[in-house]
């Protein structure tokens, strides 16, 4: 019984020269500043940790994410359907607001977009 891991992990394995992090599969938080890869392809829910944001409150974002990313990686595996939504973070703010955005595509148009800022 073969399964694929993961559709596109390009990046993944060019970024882990060393094979670390083998067998490559889906993350359940992405670094968008390593892979942007998905971004357009999902339902996909972003965390741009702002300039001088407390460090506890941005790991325990990242920390819900990432539970939720799991949470969808495993619900793909079950319905042995594409992930629904996918998560990533960036550290790369131009602003100094912390940023939590979502865009919601359908043949690549936009049909919903969501962003809060604190």
């Amino acid at each position: 019984d073969l399964e694929v891991v993961n559709p596109n992990a390009r990046n993944r394995v060019s970024n882990d020269l060393d094979a670390e992090e083998y067998p490559w599969g889906a993350k359940p938080l992405i670094n968008l500043d390593e892979d942007p890869s998905n971004i357009n392809d999902y339902v996909s829910v972003l965390f741009v940790k702002g300039e001088g944001m407390d460090e506890g409150a941005a790991k325990a974002m990242m920390d819900k994410l990432s539970s939720a990313g799991q949470d969808y990686i495993q619900k793909a595996k079950v319905s042995k359907e594409d992930q629904e939504f996918m998560f990533f973070f960036s550290n790369s703010a131009n602003g100094k607001l912390p940023l939590v955005w979502y865009q919601r595509r359908v043949r690549d148009t936009v049909i919903e977009d969501y962003k809060a800022e604190n």
